[in-house]
């Protein structure tokens, strides 16, 4: 009994050969197997394909989306050879990772003449491009995040596999990519760097320093303007130009005394003290109480990584937005799983795959970007501000999920996710 990997999400191209795949005809959803009887003469005989009861199980509803969610069974169908004793069959496979499926050959007496065992594995390429002097996401990084797709005690059989390393853009003190002009400057040096050989089966892991994007912070604020011609601004977020230094923070301050009229206040008039704190110099405006509007660039969302879900660039922060603190190496590792689950997939619902029912422990928003795993908290009106909650899955929204493990739930949709590029906007589109 000979056990054949097929791997069911490639086309069938030798670029692929490698990493476990040895030749053509293991790649893609269609088996090909040739039985050879002894005698060199035309026969008759009876193929019977079994499905393996630890398959992959897709739901009713799951079944008639892909072809390759609903793999038919078959008990003794009729063959027959040419005249050398040979006969080519092609054996339909799941589109999951980890199923058997046993091919078993009977002549005409009962008699088994052979029986192969079918097994399915998955594959996808990533080539990690790093800004200038930025060190994280290591080799033990990668090989933990590997570990995890491939895990083949859960049967996910995702083989990710690295390519052309050592690349590099020039450094940049934050990536806010949602400023037009950064984004397309970011994407433009990396594209000049990305090695499109294993398209459409690859995707960039981009590691940036800081990736911290701004909102606008307003308040209207009461105050008193007195002899000593100072008065202070405190928000409640950090101010943006602790991210960047590069980047300002000032938008507006406007004085407005309750004797009547509004004076507007200059940047000129403000200094920076700490990271929420903006002493004013007001020096000739008028007196007495009032209110101070305000509003300043502050720090929205410290981000550890994105992936984007219309093409294949994805990225990892190395340092905290907010304090520059580098990222400690096992949030990094969970970051990078759960970013390429996104980009695979993850989580099923409206914002993840489409191809499998809703898990049920999606949810979307929420106090986060994106469809994601509540698993081990349940569903709550937000989790944004929320304390004392332990999620155990790395698809949670944030990095409370301190994990770079799947969830039960997630790792049942990991493993029947359907990978084949065009099926997969988000490894089939280049960035």
């Amino acid at each position: 009994m000979a056990d054949l990997e097929q791997w069911v999400n490639l086309t069938v191209n030798e670029e692929w050969i490698g990493e476990g795949l040895t030749e053509r005809p293991r790649m893609g959803e269609m088996a090909p197997l040739r039985i050879q009887f002894a005698e060199e003469r035309r026969a008759t005989a009876y193929v019977t394909k079994e499905a393996d009861a630890d398959n992959a199980e897709y739901s009713d509803t799951e079944k008639p989306r892909r072809l390759g969610f609903h793999v038919r069974d078959y008990s003794r169908r009729r063959i027959t050879t040419n005249r050398r004793g040979v006969v080519d069959l092609s054996i339909r496979v799941s589109l999951a990772g980890g199923d058997k499926f046993t091919i078993r050959v009977e002549d005409r007496e009962g008699n088994t003449l052979n029986a192969d065992n079918l097994l399915t594995r998955r594959k996808l390429y990533f080539q990690v491009i790093r800004m200038d002097g930025v060190t994280a996401v290591t080799a033990a990084d990668v090989s933990g995040m590997q570990n995890e797709f491939w895990n083949a005690a859960e049967k996910l059989y995702i083989r990710m596999v690295e390519h052309t390393p050592g690349r590099t853009i020039p450094s940049r003190r934050n990536f806010n990519d949602e400023d037009p002009p950064v984004n397309r400057e970011i994407l433009r040096q990396t594209r000049e760097q990305y090695d499109q050989s294993k398209n459409p089966y690859s995707f960039a892991v981009l590691v940036v320093t800081r990736n911290g994007i701004p909102e606008d912070e307003s308040s209207s604020d009461p105050a008193v303007f007195d002899a000593s011609n100072r008065c202070s601004i405190l928000t409640t977020k950090v101010l943006f130009d602790v991210v960047d230094p590069a980047e300002d923070y000032y938008n507006s301050v406007e004085w407005v005394p309750n004797s009547g009229g509004s004076v507007h206040i200059p940047k000129s008039r403000l200094t920076r003290v700490g990271n929420n704190q903006i002493d004013i110099d007001t020096t000739g405006y008028p007196q007495g109480a009032g209110a101070l509007n305000y509003n300043m660039r502050v720090l929205g969302i410290n981000g550890r990584g994105f992936s984007n879900p219309g093409n294949n660039f994805t990225i990892v922060a190395a340092e905290d937005a907010e304090t520059g603190a580098a990222v400690p190496s096992a949030e990094i590792m969970a970051v990078l799983v759960h970013e390429i689950g996104h980009k695979i997939g993850m989580v099923p619902g409206r914002q993840g795959t489409r191809a499998l029912d809703e898990q049920s422990t999606y949810y979307d928003g929420r106090g986060h970007s994106g469809g994601h795993c509540n698993h081990g908290v349940g569903l709550l009106p937000t989790y944004q501000g929320v304390g004392g909650i332990s999620p155990d899955c790395t698809m949670f929204g944030d990095t409370r999920a301190s994990t770079s493990t799947f969830c039960e739930d997630c790792r049942r949709s990991v493993r029947k996710l359907d990978l084949r590029s065009r099926t997969n906007v988000g490894i089939r589109t280049q960035f």
